[in-house]
């Protein structure tokens, strides 16, 4: 199990969380369908009363088509362009928007997620793209700021994101590990404080 899929990194400082998980194992080779992906990477970034941020770096040793999914209880395309939707579930929402370092085309519709076998009548959201390795950045608005946005851009050996809205204007440099098992290095700069997640950042070893 520990080679499926483990944590690379855990830091809490301030009002930054960060977690991060290496889970290309879970997606081994499907016979005359795709080789295993040799990297799916995915980092959470809670900043306390401003947004959630998640980075997917995914790769394979060849071209193949990738399929990035979000489901909810019902999702409304607010501006598809942008990749700006709206997830709402009973009386909760969120709006929130991802983009990526390739063009994918979206589409809803509905989700095959079920209990037991019987469909819990979700809708889910695909994009999808070929390419032999993708960078999508997410971002949630679950404070309710407003007019949140994210924005990705290649800059030498790392990726520069810029989260905006009301009041905020983040800036994050994300450098893609390595090695299956290390840590993405990030360093952010939020309002006044700066956060970063180096080589020493890494948890204890899986068991």
């Amino acid at each position: 199990m520990t080679e499926m899929a483990r944590i690379t990194t855990l830091k809490e400082e301030g009002d930054i969380f960060v977690i991060e998980g290496e889970a290309a194992g879970s997606y081994p080779a499907l016979r005359r369908i795709r080789p295993a992906l040799s990297r799916y990477r995915r980092t959470f970034i809670w900043v306390k009363s401003r947004y959630i941020l998640v980075l997917d770096d995914i790769r394979a040793p060849e071209e193949v088509e990738f399929t990035w999914l979000m489901q909810s209880g019902a999702i409304t395309t607010l501006d598809s362009a942008k990749g700006r939707y709206l997830l709402k579930k009973g009386a909760g929402a969120c709006e929130f928007q991802v983009v990526a370092d390739r063009p994918g085309a979206a589409s809803i519709g509905q989700s095959p997620a079920d209990n037991r076998g019987n469909p819990l009548g979700w809708k889910q959201l695909s994009m999808r793209t070929k390419s032999k390795s993708w960078r999508l950045a997410s971002v949630y608005d679950i404070w309710k700021r407003g007019a949140l946005s994210v924005s990705l851009a290649n800059a030498n050996d790392a990726i520069e994101i810029q989260v905006s809205g009301n009041g905020i204007k983040d800036m994050w440099v994300w450098r893609m590990a390595m090695n299956q098992w290390e840590p993405a290095l990030l360093n952010g700069k939020v309002a006044d404080a700066e956060f970063s997640i180096t080589e020493k950042d890494v948890p204890p070893p899986a068991e």
